[in-house]
């Protein structure tokens, strides 16, 4: 049984990797419109208790923060994708040469 240590080495590789400019500016309006949400709640719906939240308005306002959330995620996940697969194409140049 060979019980020589391993020895990992990582290498940092630096280039340039984008953000696409729509996808930053789409998450930038939901987290502005979120924003917006949560003050307008923070003002008008101050010491609501759980039966007070199940009710029309003050229930839609809450949906429409669980989604702009959701959307916000979905954005930064979309985000980070992108990047990793310009980070997977970098590395795959580095390896062909």
């Amino acid at each position: 049984m060979n019980h020589d240590p391993i020895i990992k080495i990582l290498i940092m590789k630096q280039f340039q990797l984008t953000i696409n400019e729509e996808l930053a500016g789409l998450l930038r309006s939901a987290a502005e419109l979120n924003s917006l949400l949560n003050s307008y709640v923070q003002e008008h719906f101050k010491g609501l208790d759980y039966q007070d939240w199940q009710e029309y308005p003050a229930k839609q306002f809450g949906e429409m923060q669980n989604t702009t959330l959701g959307i916000i995620s979905d954005l930064s996940d979309i985000i980070g994708y992108n990047i990793a697969q310009q980070a997977h194409a970098e590395l795959n140049k580095e390896v062909k040469v």
